[in-house]
């Protein structure tokens, strides 16, 4: 599936802007999901894309009810590493 970029609305611009304040970095896209239940995931994968650089800086909003955010080494995959993420909560990745 490819999706054509659209403008950010007014209200999302505000967020964005205050998510880069609280990160200390610039983000050159957003990538929203809309979760039905707590079936719905993301698979296992690697922000590395080459839109977001060699060293990507990436900021994961939640909004809604508690979710664990489940993280794995790509040197050591039995490695996991979790945390419970909330309503309002932000995790910020980089390097």
């Amino acid at each position: 599936l490819k999706l054509q970029p659209v403008p950010i609305p007014p209200e999302l611009a505000t967020l964005w802007s205050s998510v880069e304040h609280l990160a200390g970095a610039q983000f050159n896209s957003l990538l929203m999901n809309h979760y039905r239940d707590g079936s719905d995931c993301v698979g296992w994968h690697a922000d590395n894309e080459k839109l977001y650089g060699p060293n990507p800086t990436i900021a994961s909003l939640s909004f809604g009810q508690p979710r664990e955010f489940i993280m794995r080494c790509n040197a050591a995959p039995d490695f996991q590493l979790g945390f419970n993420l909330g309503q309002g909560d932000m995790l910020v990745m980089a390097g």
